[in-house]
């Protein structure tokens, strides 16, 4: 009851994330169900349909992250995620900034949002701030460690692929020349919010070692990159004649590759999770868990 009491959710938080969840499902559905209205529905027109795609796919993780949210009653479990969020935000408000003249003015799409994202970034920060000041200061041991090697490729993993997205925001127009499908300066500086998010959320996770606090992370993602998977065979033909073959394929193959790679981690630490539960087990849950603690 101790620990159950220092670690639930405030309620504030869950009020905030279900108040989110209506703007994500209404982006999701103008952006991924009807990509080719966004002249009609959305802040800004979208072409081609592929980047539209990609960034409803963002979207409806980001709607499933706050469902969770609003539905768990241990903070621990989504923590990992709310600065990430926070970043993400933070990097849309600015693109608006940029690229203002490019939005539709008076829209209400554009109306919510330059509401969500002026205002997300410090709501989301201020949520974290008050779940972390009503922690319990003694953190109880992990039922389930994630191994330190797993937490350093992540960590990597996140800061190189959060390196290269700084670099690129700042230089759009590397991103246009090397992307496989056609972007503009504002398109390309969108879609890195949602590839810094990600990436963030790899560092965020590689400073947690108990296993409790990656499941909705990494589900969000795996959701995220399935929808992508399903978007890029859906508007392949907007995939650059040149780069369908190798840019295109890249692009294909990094994709899958991360959903696998999620996929096969999240099952061995959940698999592990349930032999541990069931006692004292031979083979790999008991090396999973093993290994020095985290100082």
């Amino acid at each position: 009851m101790h620990e159950k009491r220092h670690h639930s959710i405030h309620p504030a938080t869950r009020r905030a994330a279900i108040a989110l969840i209506p703007f994500l499902i209404t982006a999701w559905v103008i952006l991924y169900i009807f990509p080719e209205r966004t002249g009609d529905w959305f802040a800004w027109p979208i072409q081609p349909a592929m980047t539209a795609l990609f960034m409803g796919a963002g979207y409806l993780s980001g709607a499933y992250f706050f469902a969770r949210t609003a539905s768990t009653g241990d903070w621990r479990r989504v923590e990992a995620g709310f600065l990430p969020v926070a970043l993400f935000a933070g990097l849309e408000a600015l693109t608006t900034i940029l690229h203002w003249p490019r939005f539709t003015h008076g829209h209400p799409a554009f109306i919510a949002w330059v509401g969500l994202y002026f205002i997300t970034p410090w709501l989301v920060i201020g949520l974290w701030l008050l779940n972390r000041r009503g922690r319990n200061s003694e953190q109880p041991e992990a039922r389930l460690r994630v191994p330190v090697f797993v937490r350093w490729i992540l960590g990597v993993v996140g800061v190189s692929m959060a390196a290269a997205g700084f670099y690129l925001y700042a230089n759009p127009d590397v991103m246009i020349a090397i992307w496989p499908w056609e972007l503009t300066p504002l398109t390309a500086r969108a879609l890195l919010g949602f590839l810094i998010l990600p990436a963030a959320s790899e560092i965020s996770l590689a400073f947690k070692p108990d296993w409790r606090e990656y499941p909705i992370i990494l589900e969000g993602q795996m959701i995220a990159l399935a929808l992508i998977l399903l978007g890029a065979a859906r508007a392949w033909a907007d995939f650059e004649p040149a780069a369908a073959g190798s840019a295109g394929a890249l692009f294909v193959a990094a994709m899958l590759f991360f959903l696998l790679a999620n996929l096969a981690f999240y099952l061995l630490m959940q698999n592990a999770g349930r032999q541990r539960a069931g006692g004292p087990q031979e083979g790999g849950a008991a090396q999973i868990h093993s290994g020095p603690p985290n100082r």
